[in-house]
């Protein structure tokens, strides 16, 4: 199974651009493995506390559901 890969920034606790990523995650899932139910990325991660302040990129590594968040600079 293919594993896909989407890249949010982070600034001040807050994910860019979210409606975007949310459309590109949930339109891969479905074309991918034919899943209509969408995912709210926003509802599904949990941002650790040290990473709410500044800029960074929080990393998802998903096929049919989020396998792993990673955050980082």
């Amino acid at each position: 199974m293919c594993r896909l890969i989407e890249t949010i920034e982070l600034r001040n606790g807050n994910l860019s651009g979210i409606i975007y990523h949310n459309k590109r995650l949930n339109a891969a899932r479905r074309e991918l493995f034919g899943i209509k139910e969408a995912i709210a990325i926003e509802k599904e991660i949990v941002i650790p506390e040290k990473f709410k302040k500044g800029i960074f990129r929080c990393r998802l590594l998903y096929d049919k559901y989020i396998i792993r968040t990673d955050f980082f600079q």
